[in-house]
């Protein structure tokens, strides 16, 4: 969309006229450009940030992000997100808009590769938390985003990603070692069964992120402003602790989770009773959270599939498989497959 094009249909959104509407700064992405805009009204202009998703590129995840934004915008919500106003996606194009509010004047985010510092994940972790408190066991979680997959969509999920196991392992060769291809085969053909039988119980389930790293949280410059989330293409039902799972155990090296990963398993689990969420003991968490961190050797696996450039899975094959590796060692029960187990 051209810059004339793009001020025309803020304009239009936002009911206001063409020369209200500022452009002050574009950037481009992988996925979308992201434009920086100011719109005059009254003595106090607002800043915007508008997301365009091109069509080509994960067309249905930027649709599930519009989705959500409706769903937020519809039910006044006070989830952690950036307030918008205005979202719409072309199903002939496949190209989406997103309009929300521009917090970079009193936010920022992490500098991409490293990780938050610990206050900063602190506040990350809490604001998690109060998501996934707000869905977690509603009568309205499936009833408005969705049924819980069952067994055969597990089934199906596991034998697609032993085929892309075997494309992955051929295409890249010697640089992945025997050893971490064995990692990934039992990490597939544990992780599906046992999720499948753990969301077949519909306890304890919630509405997770799906792609909740450190650098799509926008963290204040001060202690008074809330922690917001962005990024909502890769929402889904399931266990809350995957989204803890994917930004610690994922992208963390482990001498950081060394020192760290059990105090912010401590503080989620704590802010979900904070919040009044009942019945979720903490053996419980930790055993929910041992079987996301088995699920995270599917991310690199799936980026790869989904042409994601090297620099970012890459990291991810080591990691996930050795944080797997060590919660194998550990966990004895992760060995057997839960029809194993009766």
């Amino acid at each position: 969309m051209k810059e004339l094009s793009l001020i025309q249909t803020i304009a239009e959104l936002l009911e206001v006229s063409e020369h209200q509407v500022h452009l002050r700064q574009q950037d481009d992405s992988v996925t979308a450009r992201i434009s920086y805009v100011s719109v005059s009204s009254g003595d106090s202009p607002r800043n915007l940030v508008v997301k365009q998703n091109r069509g080509d590129y994960l067309s249905e995840d930027n649709k599930r992000e519009i989705w959500f934004y409706s769903w937020v915008c519809s039910q006044q919500s006070s989830l952690p997100v950036p307030k918008c106003y205005a979202c719409r996606y072309d199903d002939k194009t496949l190209e989406s808009l997103l309009v929300v509010a521009d917090h970079s004047h009193t936010h920022g985010t992490t500098q991409w590769p490293l990780p938050p510092v610990m206050t900063d994940c602190r506040k990350a972790v809490a604001a998690m938390a109060d998501v996934h408190s707000r869905f977690w066991d509603h009568t309205e979680l499936e009833d408005t985003f969705g049924p819980v997959p069952g067994r055969d969509y597990f089934a199906q999920r596991e034998g697609h990603f032993l085929d892309i196991l075997v494309s992955f392992s051929r295409e890249i060769g010697d640089l992945l070692s025997n050893e971490y291809r064995e990692v990934f085969r039992k990490a597939i053909t544990t992780y599906y069964p046992m999720i499948s039988e753990r969301l077949s119980t519909r306890t304890g389930i919630t509405l997770c992120h799906g792609d909740l790293h450190a650098w799509n949280f926008l963290f204040p410059q001060d202690d008074v402003d809330p922690v917001y989330i962005i990024d909502w293409q890769n929402w889904q039902i399931g266990l809350g602790v995957d989204d803890l799972a994917y930004m610690v155990g994922l992208h963390w090296e482990q001498e950081r989770k060394e020192r760290y990963e059990r105090e912010l398993l401590d503080l989620y689990c704590n802010r979900l009773i904070e919040n009044g969420v009942p019945g979720y003991m903490y053996d419980q968490c930790l055993s929910d959270y041992n079987l996301a961190l088995i699920g995270q050797c599917l991310v690199p696996l799936w980026q790869w599939e989904h042409k994601v450039p090297e620099p970012f899975w890459w990291p991810h094959v080591g990691r996930a498989c050795r944080t797997a590796v060590d919660v194998f060692s550990s966990n004895p029960q992760f060995l057997s497959k839960p029809s194993d187990q009766k």
